[in-house]
């Protein structure tokens, strides 16, 4: 047992005889003081009364005594916890921007090169257009010309 351990113990050990004793020897003298009011009965009935409310009086109030660093504990773990939800509240709600902050610009990106493929396609397809156009002209060139000739197409 470690000497911390031990000298809690004498410390509670201490705390307990003294206020259950206490409590006891206080209850039980208001008691029969009382109860020799009473005559021979009420000192025997208020002194076993006062003796039984002085005693749980006492170990009530060592309890406290006892109990005080615990509940101080608990209030500074409390405050602790209550600091640290906070800060992971606020890194969760940064980083949560930050990513959010990073899918916008890939989305931007995104946007913008589609736009251009977009574009490279359409300037092809115009390309393509034009020279078909092209070669429909040209085609109905010949074949007016070949007419003019007398010559028959072929194709």
């Amino acid at each position: 047992m470690s000497r911390q351990v031990l000298v809690s113990s004498l410390r509670n050990f201490s705390l307990d005889v003294v206020g259950t004793g206490g409590g006891l020897w206080l209850g039980g003298t208001l008691g029969t003081a009382l109860g020799s009011l009473l005559g021979p009965a009420g000192i025997v009935v208020c002194g076993i009364i006062g003796s039984l409310l002085g005693a749980s009086l006492g170990r009530a109030a060592t309890n406290e005594i006892k109990l005080a660093r615990l509940r101080r504990a608990q209030e500074t773990f409390n405050r602790f916890r209550a600091d640290v939800e906070a800060q992971l509240a606020a890194r969760h709600r940064a980083l949560q921007q930050a990513t959010l902050a990073k899918i916008d610009d890939i989305e931007r990106a995104l946007r913008t090169h589609l736009e251009q493929l977009e574009a490279q396609h359409r300037s092809a397809a115009e390309q393509i257009k034009a020279e078909h156009e092209r070669s429909v002209a040209l085609t109905e060139q010949v074949r007016v010309e070949m007419k003019r000739l007398g010559m028959k197409p072929g194709f």
